[in-house]
């Protein structure tokens, strides 16, 4: 990368910048100067700023056991958000289901030094509420820009486990098995959406095996109650 300009075509009315480089950002004066006898001066400046944009968009990390496991109310989203070598450093937010999310569940991190491009780290820390219940995947999106030359975001979906209560005979009371559309969800072992395949398929069997706990762990509340 080259670090200095040359001035190209400019003249006295026009600035032509060729080969720029970082070191070319700073702030630039036009100064104007009258003849005599009055020899009044003019002057103004504007800030010139050279961008290095991302070669990708931002990459959400952390996202496995949500994507295996899905999400229910009480758990905590634990997540970061990078986007790489860029400058200045990118700008970065998050959202839920459309949402940004308050800076008070971000973590941020100072931007990391890569030679002269930096790379910038956003966390998510946030308790699922019953707000984020409301659909059936949660979405959660990190959105990195450099306004105004570079806007780009990725999203994710989550599976949203319903906790459904505990009948008085100790089981769970509700069924986990794939819907018509290739999903795994919870219901009621009534429910027509449902089909009723002799094997799961693996994210099925996990949320299964969630569900057998969370039914475990009621059942030696209400032992420990009587």
């Amino acid at each position: 990368m080259q670090h200095s300009a040359s001035l190209g075509d400019s003249d006295s009315r026009r600035l032509s910048l060729r080969n720029v480089s970082l070191a070319t950002s700073g702030r630039y004066r036009c100064e104007v100067s009258a003849e005599a006898p009055s020899f009044q001066t003019v002057k103004d400046s504007f800030h010139l700023q050279i961008y290095v944009l991302p070669s990708r968009g931002p990459v959400i990390n952390g996202v496995l056991d949500y994507r295996r496991l899905g999400v229910r109310k009480g758990d905590e989203l634990r997540l970061n958000c990078s986007c790489h070598q860029s400058a200045p450093p990118t700008s970065l937010s998050w959202f839920i289901n459309d949402h940004k999310v308050h800076d008070k569940h971000v973590l941020e991190y100072p931007p990391r030094e890569e030679g002269e491009l930096m790379t910038s780290v956003l966390g998510l820390r946030i308790k699922m509420e019953e707000r984020h219940m409301a659909e059936h995947a949660l979405r959660v999106k990190c959105v990195a820009s450099l306004d105004p030359v570079f806007w780009r975001s990725q999203e994710e979906s989550f599976p949203i486990i319903q906790d459904f209560p505990l009948p008085d005979d100790g089981s769970s009371g509700v069924a986990v098995a794939p819907s018509t559309t290739g999903k795994c969800i919870l219901s009621r072992p009534s429910s027509r959406d449902f089909q009723a395949p002799s094997q799961l398929p693996l994210p099925c069997i996990l949320m299964k095996i969630r569900l057998s706990r969370n039914v475990l762990h009621e059942a030696v509340r209400r032992s420990e109650r009587q």
